[in-house]
């Protein structure tokens, strides 16, 4: 895992900086090689965090030869096979060297790399530069043409320090998917000069005239899938197993972030039971019992044989991890559970642990997420609207909400965040068909009206007319899971010299689960049915408890005294923004003052892009 760089221009440049920025993605080795091409000046880096063949200054970058340059970042998990393949008179120590060989003989077949990666490679026989992106963006790709220059980047900085941007000039569209998301669109930044590259994209770039194409290679709605299943579970079970395999793959320690749930559960079973790996389990650890998974995930490590630490979290650690916090993230970001990944991080690299696996992707492809499960109660709820209102008006009160808890069948639900998940279904009664009650499950920040009217742009992630759990989970793939999940796990964990990897998100186990019906993935009451399956086979011991998510006592720690009002005085700082209307600042303030629970995603999105403009010292903003 590590930082790349590319700088095409006019002009000679120092580098350093940016390399410098680079380093908290790769800690252990940084170079650079520029050269002359054309009349211009070409400048490859990358940083690296060794993770295979460490010791070998062989798999140190950018490679260079004669013709080709190479600058790469992830793992290339089938880089063995691909070998044996394509040289089987050659032997290879990593992965880094066969991709290189492999894209100077081979570069028609990149479809057949299985991993997570972002590359760029220069042909200069042919002067182009292939720029590539895995299937699902897990790794970053920013990419700027302003100043009469093309400058790639593992991270934003490194490309301002090279060809400066101007950090005043946001992109509309990006700021206002920000505050109706909390996160920026897949293939724009907060910036209207960089633009990100999406998972699925090639981007060809002439390295003469620096005209350049894109070529999407991969898209998930090309898909298809079947009413019945067309593989055998036994078929889909051997894609998960070679899914963990290849990702046991490491000369450093392994370890993983465990919670009590299905998708967790099931790889740290997969790598035990049928590897005899054993990674070293880390869970985040709560004294609120509400929010901690201790009581579940204790015996899953227990049952497994792992090593297991739990990492408690204070709201002492919580200030730290906010002081940290835009050191990690390039642009605004607002993903409460950002706080507890960060500090689970920083715990892993205490315990010289490289490698942590996930279970990220369980939920978007085999449909775990709340809103498919309900979406046929949703759907009756939105029908009777109307007749649901005065229920809801009541819903307010607090004795109203303990009658309803104590019925059983409202019992099964997690109504932790009464107030929150009661502000939910007003919002979904309030909209005016299904595709807008959708999109107010997805608008988490839902805080687009803060912006004057001017600058106000209409933001939807839905394109398709039909909306239904297939059209659901294949957007959540490509927006929410690439631009607000793995951005989450990735920058956090590589601040912290870790890599996360993911074996649900395996190409060709999640293209099972796309081509899998949704009645065989999903039923009434629950959705994962064959994750399910599966680890109850391998892992019988294993014994569902309600899982908490991945979040952190937010509204009781941000309405602590003293917390609360510095936000207040951050929030009310955006004021003195030209595109900030004042009155609508005023009005979410006062509504977080009456329902602090409803409200605090919206005032979590503000505070941190407030934080967001202090620390880039942007005094104005200007929207293109």
């Amino acid at each position: 895992m590590c930082g790349i760089l590319l700088n095409i221009s006019e002009k000679k440049k120092s580098p350093k900086k940016s390399m410098s920025d680079l380093e908290k993605r790769g800690p252990d080795f940084s170079s650079y090689h520029s050269f002359n091409f054309k009349n211009k000046i070409i400048t490859i880096g990358h940083t690296r965090l060794g993770i295979i063949d460490v010791n070998n200054s062989n798999s140190n970058q950018p490679l260079v030869s004669d013709n080709n340059l190479l600058s790469f970042n992830g793992e290339i998990y089938n880089y063995k096979e691909l070998a044996q393949k394509y040289f089987p008179l050659k032997s290879f120590n990593s992965d880094t060297v066969l991709l290189f060989e492999f894209l100077k003989n081979h570069p028609d077949k990149t479809s057949e790399l299985r991993g997570m990666f972002a590359f760029c490679f220069l042909d200069l026989k042919t002067e182009m530069c292939l720029i590539m992106s895995d299937p699902f963006g897990k790794k970053p790709i920013y990419y700027s043409t302003i100043n009469n220059e093309f400058t790639v980047g593992s991270t934003i900085n490194a490309i301002h320090y090279l060809s400066p941007i101007n950090k005043s000039n946001f992109s509309k569209r990006a700021l206002n998917y920000y505050l109706k998301y909390n996160y920026t669109p897949i293939d724009q930044s907060i910036f209207s000069d960089v633009k990100k590259l999406p998972g699925g994209n090639k981007l060809l770039l002439n390295l003469n005239t620096l005209d350049f194409s894109f070529q999407k290679y991969y898209d998930v709605r090309d898909i298809n899938h079947s009413s019945k299943n067309s593989k055998s579970n036994n078929d889909i079970y051997n894609k998960l197993k070679v899914a963990v395999e290849r990702r046991l793959l490491a000369d450093v320690n392994i370890g993983i972030q465990l919670s009590s749930g299905v998708d967790s559960s099931l790889v740290a079973a997969v790598a035990s039971r049928e590897f005899n790996i054993k990674p070293e389990a880390f869970t985040i650890v709560y004294d609120d019992p509400s929010h901690s998974e201790e009581s579940g995930a204790v015996p899953i490590a227990n049952n497994l044989g792992l090593e297991h630490n739990l990492v408690k979290m204070t709201i002492e650690d919580f200030y730290d991890c906010l002081n940290c916090y835009y050191k990690i993230y390039d642009e605004p970001f607002s993903d409460p559970s950002a706080i507890p990944t960060i500090h689970l991080n920083k715990s892993v690299n205490k315990k010289n642990i490289r490698v942590l696996l996930t279970g990220d992707g369980g939920d978007e492809f085999w449909l775990g997420y709340n809103r498919y499960v309900t979406w046929s109660t949703v759907k009756q709820v939105f029908k009777y609207r109307r007749i649901l209102k005065p229920f809801l008006y009541l819903c307010q009160f607090k004795l109203a909400q303990k009658g309803l808890l104590k019925i059983s069948f409202f019992r099964k639900y997690d109504l932790r965040q009464f107030d929150l998940r009661l502000n939910q279904i007003k919002k979904l009664c309030c909209q005016k068909n299904l595709n807008s009650v959708y999109e107010s499950f997805l608008a988490q920040g839902d805080n687009q009206k803060i912006l004057k009217p001017e600058f106000f742009e209409e933001t939807n992630q839905l394109s398709s007319k039909k909306i239904d759990i297939d059209s659901m989970s294949r957007n959540d793939i490509i927006n929410y899971m690439q631009g607000d999940i793995l951005v989450k796990n990735d920058r956090a964990s590589m601040f912290y010299a870790i890599e996360t990897r993911s074996p649900l998100l395996d190409i060709d186990f999640a293209n099972e689960a796309l081509m899998t019906g949704i009645n065989i993935r999903l039923d009434k009451n629950e959705g994962k049915k064959t994750l399910r399956l599966f680890l109850n086979e391998l892992f019988p011991e294993y014994s569902e408890m309600f899982k908490k998510g991945f979040g952190f006592p937010i509204t009781e720690w941000v309405t602590d005294k003293e917390f609360l009002n510095f936000l207040k005085e951050k929030i009310n700082s955006l004021k003195n923004y030209s595109m900030i209307d004042e009155k609508e600042i005023d009005r979410r303030l006062y509504q977080f003052e009456i329902q602090p629970e409803a409200n605090i995603f919206s005032v979590w999105n503000m505070f941190l892009l407030v934080k967001y403009l202090e620390e880039n010292k942007i005094d104005e903003v200007k929207l293109f």
